[in-house]
């Protein structure tokens, strides 16, 4: 499967086609939102050098349009790839390239969707760099984490920490995720992401399909989950810094 950025510009062609993008330009040209007439003059306008004001001002009317319009949202975001592609390669070698993509793309994903009306300055340079900024706060947390567990917490680390000798790797896992699940430390959403993809051996993009959103976002959201039982586990097998 390609990474998340590849996928963005494998996607377009079909994406400016499909029935909705067309709509949604029919849409926004009798607003005035733009006068461009396709998706490829539209990505144009919104990535001019030339003319820096217009282009900001187009790149803005569609972040703030994003907050309802998931079509201008997927403008917007491919508007933003080559900055995205930028964070990645300077971030790849700590979660690697396609797990990296997959995060860079979801948090733009997340910002464009909730970019603040107040910010009219370069928006396009704000989505990037608060993804940037996104990523450096992950990175950070972990290397606290590091130093509190003793080592980076993985989720494949859940299935080499004590078990019963009479379970499995899977039953342990299993009964790992419930007794979160129970004791509300872990959502149901979490637990059934974890266990779709790390028991059931479902892939992101068949979780992603079935509810109705992106790739990244799972992938985002089950790395998440997988951290905080990794968290919760080390916790209830007792295990200390200075060994973990």
């Amino acid at each position: 499967m390609p990474d998340a950025l590849t996928q963005l510009d494998q996607d377009w062609p079909s994406y400016t086609r499909s029935i909705g993008a067309t709509s949604s330009l029919r849409r926004w040209r009798s607003s005035g939102a733009t006068e461009a007439a396709s998706l490829d003059d539209l990505l144009v306008a919104m990535r001019a050098e030339a003319d820096p004001e217009t282009r900001d001002r187009l790149v803005y009317r569609f972040a703030v349009l994003s907050h309802a319009d998931r079509d201008a949202a997927r403008i917007v975001l491919q508007v933003v790839r080559p900055g995205l592609v930028s964070i990645v390669q300077r971030y790849w070698p700590r979660w690697g390239w396609d797990e990296t993509a997959s995060m860079a793309v979801a948090a733009a994903f997340e910002r464009i969707v909730t970019y603040p009306a107040g910010r009219r300055e370069r928006p396009a340079a704000n989505i990037v760099r608060d993804v940037q900024n996104r990523l450096h706060r992950v990175k950070a947390r972990e290397h606290v984490l590091a130093e509190k567990l003793g080592q980076r917490t993985c989720a494949d680390e859940l299935l080499s920490l004590p078990v019963d000798g009479d379970m499995t790797p899977s039953e342990e896992l299993l009964d790992l995720v419930g007794a979160a699940v129970e004791t509300g430390r872990l959502s149901s959403q979490e637990a059934d992401l974890v266990v779709r993809c790390r028991i059931l051996g479902d892939s992101p993009e068949e979780l992603a399909a079935e509810r109705g959103r992106c790739a990244a976002t799972v992938r985002l959201h089950r790395r998440r989950a997988e951290e905080r039982l990794t968290l919760i586990t080390r916790s209830a097998h007792g295990i200390s810094p200075a060994v973990a």
